[in-house]
């Protein structure tokens, strides 16, 4: 019999001391358990014990190691979790450290069970607390939990909180790390406003990278950025800086960004943090093309089976021989049996973050253009129908603009494909955000691609013009149903043709 076995059948015979049941909680989610759905039919099991009257057993803390675990487990016990937010409210006052109210804040958050109450007891409690009590995670965990909760219009002093954030963010600045940094860049991109904080965390990272700053070069650079910071943090920080304070091209923020990004080993990037990297990029309208190169060269080379280095946000994937690139290659490193290139492998929203990318760079990139067409030909049919319309949309921007004849757009088959994959999954995009940005993709495909595509568009139009047709898709008062009108005319008149 299994220890969560043993715990369980206690349980039922009511032989479980509350006190104990809170140790026995922590421990389970502190572990990689080896049977997830037997921790959380445990999990759901103590919840209904302990919201039979069991919760006022509990001390302050306890309460609140309770619910740590219940987040870490993802377990949302609306009962236990109602019982434990109404004691918690009254109980803010007297908590004196930061961290409680974080790890409050941020299960509470994750759970995705806003409790305004709850929330407006600690925005009126962390202002007692000097910025010296703010240890930097819960820094990132207060933030984090206040900008998912931001466009709630219950919650409404979470821009009350986010300012006083930004002041002890400023205090403590020196005692971030870089993914902590990153996360504020990303949080304050996220709501808006603040660009004093975001411009400050900006000039931290320039401080950081240290060396010679923008002209620093090579694997040196590479090692004394990553000391601080994964390509990932870099790529996040980009990406979020284009969105919350823009800074100019020849300003020494992106300079150094650029310049310590060059000097990374090649097995120190994944998907995620060369697509995010080359998005930022092309918001930002900078273009350092040794870097762009260096990205292009990643995507297109045979990859590595084994796994890289995990990230601070994302977890590893498949990376690249290092004895593709001399100039920046480890000691250790040795030449694997290679596979794909990894532009193959990417997730379908990395695959269209960096196709639109690819598509806005001044210099042309053909043979990254044509892995992505390889890549569409391969997987159309499980490729989600948003990634699919930027994807496919991306590759028409790039040929209108390189004004060359692309390698076959789309084969003819696509469209049909398509057809395949929307009856398939007919409400995976039921969100008006998702299908607005859609119908912006959409749009654009009217006027770039081929009749195959427009049959994709008409298509999608067929599906949810009734329930969106009045949704605009350009910012210039088209609305979806023009839109599908012109395509269903374009449509009818290829039949003729």
């Amino acid at each position: 019999m299994s220890l969560i076995q043993q715990a369980s059948a206690l349980l039922r015979q009511n032989q479980f001391a509350a006190e104990k049941l809170v140790r026995f909680l922590h421990h389970l989610s502190s572990q990689r358990a080896r049977t997830p759905q037997e921790t959380r039919a445990f999990f759901v099991a103590a919840g209904d014990w302990l919201a039979d009257g069991r919760v006022d057993d509990l001390k302050s803390l306890e309460m609140v190691r309770v619910l740590v675990a219940y987040g870490k487990v993802r377990v949302r016990h609306r009962l236990v979790m109602g019982q434990l937010g109404e004691r918690l409210t009254r109980l803010v006052p007297i908590f004196d450290r930061p961290v409680h109210l974080a790890n409050i804040a941020g299960t509470f958050s994750t759970l995705r069970l806003p409790s305004p109450a709850l929330f407006h007891a600690i925005a009126q409690r962390l202002p007692h607390f000097q910025p010296t009590a703010f240890e930097p995670v819960d820094i990132s965990e207060l933030l984090q939990a206040f900008t998912r909760l931001h466009t709630n219009p219950q919650i409404s002093h979470s821009a009350t909180v986010m300012d006083h954030l930004a002041d002890v963010v400023r205090d403590r600045r020196d005692s971030l790390a870089g993914d902590q940094i990153a996360l504020v860049i990303n949080a304050y991109a996220a709501v808006g406003g603040r660009k004093d904080i975001v411009r400050d965390m900006q000039g931290t990272v320039v401080k950081r990278l240290g060396g010679d700053g923008p002209s620093e070069r090579g694997r040196e650079g590479g090692r004394r950025a990553s000391r601080f910071f994964t390509t990932a943090n870099l790529a996040l920080i980009l990406n979020s800086s284009a969105k919350a304070a823009p800074p100019d091209p020849s300003h020494e923020f992106l300079a150094s960004v650029a310049g310590a990004l060059k000097g990374y080993a090649a097995e120190d990037f994944n998907a995620q943090s060369i697509a995010l990297t080359c998005h930022a990029l092309s918001k930002l309208r900078f273009y350092p093309a040794d870097l762009i190169s260096y990205l292009c060269d990643m995507v297109i080379l045979p990859s590595d089976p084994r796994p890289s280095r995990p990230s601070a946000k994302w977890g590893p994937v498949r990376s690249f021989p290092a004895s593709s690139f001399p100039h920046h290659q480890r000691e250790e490193a040795t030449s694997p049996t290679t596979r794909d290139p990894l532009l193959q492998s990417f997730p379908s929203q990395e695959l269209s973050n960096l196709a639109w990318a690819i598509a806005s760079f001044p210099h042309l990139h053909q043979r990254v253009m044509d892995g992505v067409v390889t890549y569409v030909e391969r997987h159309a049919d499980k490729m989600p129908p948003l990634h699919l319309a930027m994807t496919v949309s991306a590759i028409g921007l790039y040929n209108s603009l390189a004004a060359v004849e692309h390698r076959s757009t789309v084969p003819d088959t696509f469209a049909a494909r398509c057809l395949e994959n929307f009856r398939a999954q007919p409400d995976q995009y039921a969100s008006r955000g998702d299908l607005t940005d859609m119908m912006r993709h959409i749009a654009a495909l009217e006027a770039r691609l081929p009749l195959c595509d427009c049959r994709l568009a008409h298509l999608f139009f067929a599906r949810y013009e009734r329930c969106f047709g009045a949704l605009p898709v350009d910012g210039h008062g088209d609305d979806c149903g023009a839109v599908a009108a012109r395509i269903r005319a374009r449509v009818e008149e290829g039949k003729d043709d």
